[in-house]
């Protein structure tokens, strides 16, 4: 090629999809041909934008409570390339101190001058050299290209929004949801050394120019179907207009049909001559293979028809019933032949020679040879399946998540779900609701399960004052109200609430009254999960009544249990003993003093006065809800933390206790 050998440069292999890409990329590095994939992926849901996401989120503190657990997820990156041996070592002061020291430094960097400095000083400089680890691994030049090119995109959403550390942290997670395939600003760019073998899609390709060409997937299409839908172009007045038809007919099914063959057709020009000089082509009789562009110009070329559709339809009947591998082979010959040296043919492997290959007695195989197979049987006895259970699945039915569908829902804090219920039990009079109403007072937000997570979202925010401040409270209120479908004039409502509860003197017993804006080292939606083994429902209640909590079990409310459906509480109610893990998330964890507590807010509507919130009536709530059990939970889960972060825990000393806040009652 102009005078000097052919060079992996030179050479584009083009394919359809992205799979498609990646297939061959993965086939050519194993035969030790390095390349690069230029495609219609977005450098945003990649692995790498993932491990950055994770480490900037972990520098920004977005999450003080588990910043030690986030670094260490941060570190855990392919970029750092860390065994397993120094993974395990973080665990020793000395080394996590040395970490910790590095981390804030990335801090300072940061909000100093900026998130590219901060990533080009990851990947270039000591101690790290992030960029010599990724090299290292397969992809590696990928990696590093992505990772420097979200640098850049980081760093102009940076300068261009003025966006402070978690702030450009939420940045990058909207776009990590919500790729933009195809965005030229976003798109995957293709590394400096030109001497790789390029893999591109062919809508990538369009107006790009190779020495040579490979396509071999040339007998490719998505293998076409009526939908309940049909799309087409209408023309009107000189120009196409798109339609879609969501009651098409036959007409317009074959309409679409025949935009799509002339769209395959576009395709396949696009596909062959992208090639300067050479252009391989890989054809082959695979199933569905009469719908491709190709078989419409090699095979059946005297088939010719007034009406489009019915040449469409001609042409592919032609295909199945008539094209046979002989017909099929005599047919690309007659094609080759005719364009002369324009044209060659070679076969991969002899596709009648491979299906007769002889045994090793020198006979073909046939039918009658082949070996009966039978499945073996198992001869072992299966492990248990590990349950998953919480304290929602305890209270609405005695079972605990058996599949993934039921663990996913365990696994879901509990934000007041049994208001719901509540709800459908009770028929307030209209009148003195439209009268309180009018007030805009607690008693009169409305109620159900989406005032309980929007609630909670704020109360979560106004736990750290630091990370929030008035104005970002106000924000986010407004926001998480209009996406629980709560009108926005209930922001001046929720906000006076979570003030006057962060106000409220609460009295633990035998202590000085505290405040939930005292409390030191807030942790939110603090998550747990501990074992439990030959957990029956009946033996836990039987516990509690012992220890004087009464029958928890048989006093709950039982709206709780007719209002709860399995995507509810994912539970399996057949489940009598439960092996497996329990699982749960604390609202509020807080320390004051030296003493540790848990705080849960309920939202729960008792009534339309400061009476019906009186210690009685809450008495009644948490036996009726079963809360004694939950706090117990929340409390057990607090201790084994605490006996594992503090080295002179003692119980009676560090652990505080439960409140159980009803915030509506709380003015």
């Amino acid at each position: 090629v102009a005078g000097r050998p052919l060079g992996g440069g030179d050479i584009a292999v083009l394919v359809r999809t992205g799979a498609q890409g990646k297939e061959m990329a993965r086939a050519l590095r194993e035969r030790g041909v390095q390349s690069v994939e230029l495609g219609d992926v977005d450098v945003f849901d990649t692995d790498q934008a993932e491990q950055l996401h994770r480490l900037l989120q972990a520098l920004a503190g977005v999450a003080p409570h588990v910043e030690a657990a986030a670094l260490r997820g941060a570190l855990a990156a392919t970029m750092f390339g860390l065994s397993l041996q120094e993974a395990a070592s973080l665990a020793e002061d000395r080394v996590w101190e040395m970490w910790q020291q590095r981390f804030q430094e990335w801090r300072t960097t940061w909000r100093s001058v900026g998130v590219a400095a901060l990533i080009r000083q990851l990947l270039f400089a000591a101690p790290t050299h992030c960029a010599a680890i990724l090299l290292r691994q397969p992809r590696g030049p990928r990696s590093l290209t992505n990772m420097l090119h979200l640098a850049d995109l980081l760093q102009q959403a940076e300068t261009r929004e003025r966006l402070e550390p978690p702030a450009l942290v939420e940045w990058l997670a909207r776009r990590r949801r919500n790729p933009q395939h195809g965005n030229d600003a976003s798109q995957l760019r293709l590394e400096s050394d030109e001497r790789l073998v390029k893999v591109v899609t062919v809508h990538r390709s369009k107006g790009l120019e190779f020495p040579v060409v490979f396509y071999p997937f040339a007998w490719f299409r998505r293998r076409p179907g009526r939908s309940a839908t049909a799309q087409y172009h209408e023309r009107e007045e000189g120009r196409y207009v798109e339609v879609l038809d969501l009651d098409p007919n036959d007409a317009a099914h074959d309409r679409q049909d025949v935009e799509d063959r002339a769209e395959e057709l576009r395709l396949l020009y696009v596909a062959l001559t992208r090639a300067k000089h050479h252009c391989v082509a890989t054809w082959a009789r695979t199933p569905g293979y009469e719908n491709t562009a190709l078989a419409w110009l090699l095979h059946g070329r005297g088939i010719d028809h007034d009406e489009p559709a019915m040449a469409v339809k001609t042409h592919r009947d032609y295909m199945r019933k008539s094209v046979d591998a002989s017909r099929w082979q005599e047919e690309l010959t007659q094609f080759a032949a005719e364009h002369g040296r324009a044209i060659a043919l070679g076969a991969l492997f002899d596709v009648e020679a491979q299906s007769a290959l002889p045994t090793a007695k020198g006979k073909q195989t046939t039918a009658e040879d082949a070996p009966a197979y039978q499945a073996r049987t198992l001869q072992r006895p299966l492990r248990p399946t590990r349950h998953m259970t919480s304290y929602t699945a305890l209270v609405a039915t005695p079972g605990a998540a058996a599949t993934p569908v039921e663990h996913a829902a365990v696994e879901r804090p509990d934000h007041d779900q049994a208001e719901d219920a509540a709800l459908a039990a009770t028929d307030l009079d209209n009148r003195k609701r439209r009268a309180v109403d009018d007030a805009l007072s607690t008693f009169a937000l409305p109620r159900g399960r989406h005032t309980g997570q929007c609630l909670h979202e704020v109360f979560e925010a106004a736990a750290d004052p630091q990370a929030f401040d008035a104005a970002d409270l106000e924000r986010l209120c407004a926001d998480a109200l209009h996406r629980h479908g709560i009108d926005g004039k209930w922001q001046p409502t929720v906000l006076r609430m979570v003030a006057d509860v962060r106000q409220t003197r609460l009295r633990p017993p035998d202590q000085a009254p505290l405040r939930l804006a005292d409390f030191k080292r807030p942790l939110v939606e603090m998550e747990f999960l501990f074992p439990v083994a030959q957990l029956r429902r009946e033996r836990l209640g039987a516990c509690l009544a012992d220890y004087g909590y009464g029958d928890v079990f048989g006093a709950l409310d039982p709206d709780l249990r007719r209002g709860a459906t399995p995507e509810d509480v994912g539970a399996s109610p057949a489940l009598a003993e439960i092996d497996g893990f329990l699982r749960g998330f604390i609202d509020l964890v807080g320390e004051r003093d030296g003493r540790w507590y848990v705080v849960d807010y309920k939202s729960n509507w008792l009534g339309d006065s400061v009476q019906d919130y009186a210690p009685s009536a809450l008495r009644q709530a948490i036996q009726r809800n079963g809360y004694s059990l939950q706090y117990l939970l929340y409390l057990t889960a607090l201790h084994r933390y605490l006996r594992l972060q503090l080295p002179d825990y003692d119980c009676e000393r560090h652990l505080g206790g439960a409140f159980y806040l009803f915030v509506r009652g709380m003015t």
